[in-house]
């Protein structure tokens, strides 16, 4: 992807706003696209809390850009640099752990991307979170929802997870 733009950026046009809906407890997940016009160093996004006009609030700590922050498989902290070379390509991979006590509105605020040289670029963020209420916020995967993984805490004991049960070895026979 870093040497040509995909259809479907193209057929949207350069835009500095984003605009979406999700439902209440869903993993939002979405992409930023960056062309570099000279060469970036360590590119990062900021952002900001998600406001409605009744002033309930997303906090930013719930937004996260996957390319650059997250979780290690140790479950330590993990800050990777993202460097773009001129004329490349970068997809910023952003997600949005909607609370599942959000309450239904539109929610505006901004990502801020940021390089070691000088400017940035504002994007305006508004998320829609709708009435629907999602249980498991990885219920879609044709929306990538299941990349909460990724930032998961989960079986860093090299445990069993409930509702799993260990498997039991009996002679040759392993049962489950």
């Amino acid at each position: 992807m870093r040497n040509y733009l995909p259809y479907r950026w193209a057929q949207r046009g350069l835009r500095s706003y984003f605009k979406d809906t999700a439902a209440r407890g869903e993993y939002f997940t979405l992409q930023l696209g960056l062309y570099a016009l000279s060469d970036l160093e360590n590119v990062h996004i900021e952002f900001s809390d998600l406001k409605s006009k009744n002033k309930q609030v997303i906090p930013a700590r719930y937004i996260s850009c996957i390319n650059t922050n997250g979780i290690d498989y140790k479950g330590g902290v993990l800050v990777k640099q993202v460097n773009v070379p001129q004329g490349s390509i970068q997809s910023m991979w952003c997600a949005i752990d909607v609370p599942l006590q959000a309450t239904p509105g539109v929610y505006t605020g901004t990502a801020t991307v940021r390089t070691n040289q000088s400017g940035s670029q504002a994007i305006e963020l508004t998320l829609v979170v709708s009435n629907k209420t999602v249980k498991d916020a990885a219920a879609d995967p044709e929306k990538q929802t299941r990349l909460k993984w990724l930032n998961s805490t989960l079986a860093q004991e090299n445990t069993v997870i409930a509702p799993y049960t260990p498997l039991q070895v009996i002679d040759t026979v392993i049962s489950f």
